[in-house]
């Protein structure tokens, strides 16, 4: 009953055969890796509010209850995403969000980065926070084109998208015609022109470009940029997209391009975090005392996760610790 409010089908994530316990492990897995976990919790949460196993939950989870994770102004400033996690900088992409959310406007975002591991896939954990308080929304759509056969297959890539949004029915299979005629069938089958205005906004993040798409899923991505630029309940953002648009499609497109999080935006992370709280500002001496802090400890987290030691985070979890003793 929960899932059929978030538009989810229970058997689209588990088999009737799997015992409840399992079956709620495999949902949550689901939602978790889909970007949805937080919107769950929120169901959850309404659906069992008498619940004293629920109450004793977000006693001792505070991270994951939506009464202390609700925005301070707008979804795209929050500063915390549930679970505890920081989302600091990408002014630029927060921006966008917010441009992106209004009806008319562009529909398209590109994130780019020269760097490895900055956070471009953690784009969607705001994403979906964002989404969550932004009514009426449905949770992002989120595909990883390394996966299965996505990267050459245009018919699976509509697929998942179509499972996730819920759209019933087969997807049609591609026939002797020519890749652009036959990605115009899937985009018209999964995006119909005449949609109605009331229904949800979906917003599709495809992930996970390491692979070589072939020329038929790069048609496909084209054409669904193109068909989401004109609807008004459809918003797209490409991670990592390093193939050509079509110049109907780039001359639209908002593109952020990421960088390593420096000194100054943790700086600023800080002092605003301490200001909400406080409502006063931080002291330099307390705002340098904090952010020396954050960096000591993530020089203890490269010595422990060599492996890790260009992962933005490496600092995500410094930033934690720091907020804790704030």
């Amino acid at each position: 009953m929960i899932l059929l409010t978030l538009d989810k089908s229970l058997a689209n994530y588990v088999a009737d055969t799997l015992a409840f316990p399992a079956q709620v492990q495999k949902v949550v897995a689901s939602a978790n890796s889909e970007g949805w976990v937080g919107r769950l919790v929120i169901e959850v949460v309404r659906a069992r509010q008498q619940s004293q196993v629920i109450r004793d939950f977000l006693t001792n989870n505070p991270d994951w209850d939506p009464a202390s994770s609700a925005p301070f102004a707008h979804p795209c400033d929050t500063l915390r995403v549930f679970g505890g996690k920081s989302f600091i900088g990408r002014k630029n992409f927060r921006k966008f969000l917010k441009l992106m959310s209004a009806a008319t406007g562009r529909k398209v975002l590109l994130i780019t980065s020269e760097h490895h591991k900055v956070g471009k896939t953690y784009s969607t954990e705001l994403v979906s926070f964002f989404s969550t308080y932004s009514q009426p929304s449905g949770p992002p759509v989120y595909v990883d084109l390394d996966d299965d056969e996505y990267g050459q297959r245009p018919d699976k890539v509509a697929a998942e998208i179509a499972r996730q949004i819920g759209i019933p029915g087969r997807v049609p299979q591609p026939g002797a015609e020519q890749a652009p005629r036959s990605n115009q069938e899937l985009i018209n089958w999964l995006i119909p022109l005449n949609q109605a205005p009331d229904r949800k906004v979906w917003w599709i993040v495809l992930d996970g470009f390491t692979k070589i798409l072939s020329e038929a899923t790069q048609d496909f991505i084209a054409q669904l940029a193109q068909r989401i630029q004109s609807q008004p309940t459809f918003r797209m953002i490409l991670v990592d997209y390093a193939y050509p648009l079509p110049l109907a499609v780039a001359a639209f497109v908002f593109k952020d391009k990421v960088s390593p999080i420096d000194r100054s935006e943790v700086e600023g992370f800080i002092a605003t975090y301490f200001q909400q709280k406080y409502q006063v500002a931080p002291t330099p001496a307390q705002l340098t005392e904090f952010v020396d802090g954050i960096y000591e400890q993530l020089k203890q987290y490269v010595n422990d996760y060599p492996e890790h030691s260009q992962n933005q985070i490496l600092l995500n979890m410094a930033v934690a610790d720091a907020i804790e003793l704030i």
